[in-house]
C-alpha cells in the first residue's frame, strides 16, 4: 500500500475520540470526578461489583451533562469556561437507587443537591447550552439483567458495610472531564480533556 494512502488512515486512528483534532461533530459527556484515595476507593467498589454481577468496570463520576454534540475544539472551550465557574464541589452521597428501564441509571448513588449543585446546573445550562436531567448521581453499576429484588439485596449489603441506611459519605469532586462515550461500552470510555478545579 502506498504511503499517501496510509497517512489518512493513521491520522484517523490518532484523532479518534481526541479533543486535539478537528472534524465532524461527535457526542461527549462532561463529568465531575474525585482524585486520590477517594477516586481509588470508588473505582474499587465499581470494579468489585462488576466482577460479582453483570456490570462493567468504569470510572466513577457525577455526570454534569451528557450527550453534548459538537466538534472537539468547541466542546473543550465550553468545558473550560464551565470549569472557570465551578470550584471544587463537596458531594454528599446518600441513598442507592435505580430507575427501571433506564440502563444508565440502573444502579446509582444519589447526590444531595446543595446550593453549589444548583449553581452548577444553572451554569451548565448557560455555558454548555444543555441542561442535565436531575437528580445528580454517581452510577456504581450499569446493568439491565438484575431484578429489583436482586438490586435491593446488593443495596442493603452496601449499606451494612457503612453501618446505616445510606452511604453517608462526602466525596470531593476536584476534576472536570470531557469524555467520549458514544457507541462504546463503559469500560472503553475515554476522557481526553481534564480540567483541575480550584
Amino acid at each position: 500500500m502506498q504511503w499517501n494512502r496510509v497517512r489518512p488512515m493513521l491520522a484517523l486512528m490518532v484523532c479518534w475520540g481526541m479533543l486535539s483534532c478537528r472534524g465532524h461533530p461527535d457526542i461527549y459527556s462532561i463529568w465531575l470526578v474525585p482524585s486520590g484515595a477517594q477516586y481509588d476507593s470508588l473505582r474499587s467498589l465499581v470494579c468489585e461489583l462488576a466482577v460479582r454481577y453483570p456490570s462493567h468496570c468504569f470510572m466513577p463520576h457525577v455526570t454534569v451533562v451528557g450527550d453534548v454534540q459538537g466538534t472537539p475544539g468547541d466542546i473543550a472551550k465550553r468545558a473550560a469556561k464551565l470549569g472557570q465557574r465551578t470550584g471544587v464541589l463537596e458531594a454528599r452521597l446518600t441513598s442507592i437507587e435505580w430507575t427501571r428501564g433506564d440502563y444508565y441509571r440502573s444502579f446509582y448513588v444519589r447526590v444531595d443537591e446543595t446550593a453549589a449543585f444548583s449553581k452548577l446546573y444553572e451554569d451548565t445550562c448557560a455555558v454548555i447550552g444543555k441542561c442535565q436531567t436531575r437528580p445528580y448521581h454517581m452510577s456504581i453499576m450499569y446493568t439491565d439483567t438484575l431484578s429489583d429484588s436482586a438490586r435491593a439485596a446488593i443495596r442493603d449489603s452496601l449499606y451494612r458495610r457503612r453501618g446505616g441506611k445510606s452511604l453517608g459519605s462526602t466525596v470531593r469532586l476536584t476534576r472536570l472531564l470531557v469524555c467520549f462515550t458514544s457507541g462504546l461500552p463503559p469500560e472503553k470510555w475515554t476522557c481526553p480533556e481534564e480540567i483541575q478545579l480550584e
